[in-house]
């Protein structure tokens, strides 16, 4: 999938093949029926409507109701928003970004025990009191954990997604400018091309001779 589609991708990320079959099926054919996707997938009906409600709850498809003119009933058009692909992990990286800040603050507020033993929990500091500092699984003692690794590896994963996130927004706002930018350079031209143009030279005014001017004086005397 490295030359696939971004909104393939995701959908692959979210449900495997089934969903990959369905988003090609969405990319080849807009406004497509979950017939016509089982048919040209192979996969079962029931599965394709799965994927699509599953895909229009992440707001990744949108639906239209229509009446189908052969069969006299209504069904659901479907076709792909690729423009939301972005959005869709943005959201996703902020929810992740949530938890590793919520995990963060739990290491950091709290006071762990453990025996050293991988099959066991780690126990917290009240609990490990209740147990006398002995381990609720194989019976050990409980000493307390030096938790710095993981509130380190917490903390850059944080990093990492933050600056993800700043890259992509400043990304998408210099395309937005470029796009902008773009769509405003006829209109720049016409401009230019119409100050570029000479202007027409004004016609001279047609000088009447000095003995048609006193005869005209005259005339104006006598009314």
């Amino acid at each position: 999938m490295e030359y696939e589609d971004s909104f393939v991708k995701i959908a692959g990320l979210i449900g495997g093949e089934e969903y990959v079959k369905v988003a090609r099926a969405l990319l080849n054919t807009e406004d497509v029926t979950d017939e016509e996707i089982a048919s040209a997938t192979g996969l079962k009906i029931n599965i394709v409507r799965k994927v699509l409600y599953d895909m229009f709850g992440k707001a990744l498809i949108t639906g239209i109701r229509v009446k189908d003119e052969k069969k006299g009933w209504f069904v659901y058009r479907w076709r792909a928003k690729q423009d939301h692909v972005d959005n869709f992990i943005e959201n996703q990286k902020k929810k992740i970004l949530d938890r590793l800040y919520k995990r963060l603050e739990h290491e950091d507020s709290t006071e762990f025990y453990h025996c050293g033993n991988h099959d066991c929990p780690r126990v917290k500091f009240d609990a490990a009191v209740e147990l006398f500092f002995k381990c609720p699984n194989c019976k050990g003692p409980l000493n307390m954990v030096d938790n710095s690794r993981v509130k380190e590896a917490l903390r850059y994963k944080i990093d990492q997604i933050t600056t993800d996130i700043a890259n992509a927004k400043a990304a998408a706002a210099a395309a937005s400018a470029a796009a902008e930018a773009a769509e405003q350079e006829p209109a720049k031209k016409e401009k230019k091309a119409a100050k570029a143009k000479p202007k027409p030279k004004p016609k001279p005014k047609k000088q009447v001779p000095k003995k048609e001017k006193k005869k005209e004086k005259k005339k104006h005397k006598k009314k």
